[in-house]
């Protein structure tokens, strides 16, 4: 999740989130957006109250069991921020070292997350405790991000990690093929036929089982496989070379009416019905793609914000978005530890838990971004940093600044 800013101009001043130059606030808010879908989706699904009919649910928590679509905007915020450094980089006149790029990936994703992954594979989250059985293997496959073809059954929230590093270790070669076609009617093909990928292979799949897939079969086999994800990486691909390589924008009021119009979309939408409590072909053939639209939309709208003035709970939202990678690696195995903490004598409840339940997640995010994903946040800063001032090497070739 790369921060999208001019990186000449990103220099943090003091302070844990401190604001950086540059950097455009509204894409903090995206991202702040999306974590908090992801913790009122796990939320409630692993709540034990939940109500027993679909039909007696609240709107609210409709809305929070539909809140797995926040790892779809995250996909989309992936692709749109990855391609976009990627174009930077070229436009400037540097090479795309594809070496120095997996480093720096490498950097930012891999120390926070076998962190988390070993810690909750030995059982230090309280009251988590993952089946032992074949544990060996399955760290083994997790450690090689293929948690998405096999269950992500240590931390389900893994599983979207071995979807965006097989798009990490795609994406500078799609760019470099894109940037070669210089065409743009070549360019839409391309990233089309790409896209019908997904919605083709989960129709096939769809069309093949009798009876229809429970939702479990579907998230399986048609859901975290990266295969089946590759409708939101690519229209955030196809969003940066809308911004960056072809220029287009919105006037600033313009874009904070389409955002505002994108929320309350996706505010009604997600808060109609339970999506997944029958999984059909429209589930499995459209939704996808109309989610990617609206968060494509949504996202292209905050990038054309960057000159304006920083939404409300700017503070709140920049705090979210630096901690949104370790929040997501670590709110699963906390879960446990807070309905122990809010039971009473009829069960978990419900303020007490959220109140336990949230608390606990900045802080172990907090904790995680501080002792790991910070020091090496700042290992790879300096080696860009050498890595643009090295002796025949052009200042302008170094790599994107900080990021997932």
């Amino acid at each position: 999740m790369d921060q999208y800013q001019n990186p000449e101009k990103s220099r943090p001043s003091g302070g844990l989130f401190p604001r950086i130059p540059g950097q455009n606030p509204w894409l903090d808010l995206v991202r702040a957006l999306a974590i908090l879908l992801v913790l009122l989706r796990h939320g409630v699904h692993l709540f034990p109250a939940r109500p027993a009919d679909d039909a007696d649910m609240p709107f609210t928590w409709i809305f929070a069991t539909n809140g797995w679509a926040g790892v779809d905007l995250f996909l989309v915020l992936s692709g749109f921020l990855i391609t976009g450094g990627l174009i930077r980089l070229a436009d400037k006149g540097g090479q795309i070292r594809p070496g120095t790029y997996l480093r720096n990936r490498a950097l930012r994703i891999i120390p926070a997350y076998y962190a988390v992954l070993f810690l909750t594979a030995f059982g230090a989250f309280p009251f988590y405790a993952p089946d032992a059985e074949g544990m060996g293997w399955r760290i083994v496959y997790h450690l090689l991000f293929l948690q998405d073809y096999l269950p992500a059954d240590i931390n389900v929230a893994f599983w979207s990690l071995g979807v965006e590093e097989k798009f990490y270790l795609l994406a500078p070669f799609l760019v470099l093929l894109l940037l070669r076609l210089k065409n743009p009617a070549w360019q839409v093909l391309l990233l089309a036929g790409l896209m019908a990928i997904s919605p083709l292979a989960r129709t096939m799949h769809f069309l093949s089982l009798d009876p229809a897939p429970d939702y479990t079969q579907f998230f399986r086999e048609m859901r975290s496989p990266f295969h089946a994800c590759l409708e939101p990486l690519l229209t955030g691909v196809a969003i940066a070379f809308l911004r960056q390589r072809m220029n287009v924008r919105i006037s600033p009021s313009a874009a904070r009416q389409v955002f505002l119009g994108c929320l309350l979309m996706l505010a009604v939408w997600l808060s109609s019905h339970d999506f997944m409590a029958r999984i059909s072909l429209i589930d499995v053939t459209l939704q996808p793609f109309l989610l990617s639209v609206l968060f494509g939309t949504m996202v292209f709208a905050a990038s054309c914000l960057d000159t304006a003035s920083p939404p409300p709970g700017e503070v709140a939202s920049r705090a979210l978005a630096r901690l949104s990678y370790t929040l997501y690696l670590v709110h699963v195995p906390l879960i446990p530890l807070a309905l122990v903490m809010s039971a009473g004598q009829a069960g978990p409840d419900p303020a007490r838990f959220w109140a336990f339940y949230l608390c606990l997640s900045v802080l172990g995010a907090v904790l995680i971004h501080i002792a790991v994903e910070r020091p090496f946040l700042s290992m790879k800063q300096r080696l860009e940093r050498g890595a643009a001032f090295r002796p025949g090497l052009p200042a302008k070739a170094a790599p994107l600044r900080k990021g997932m």
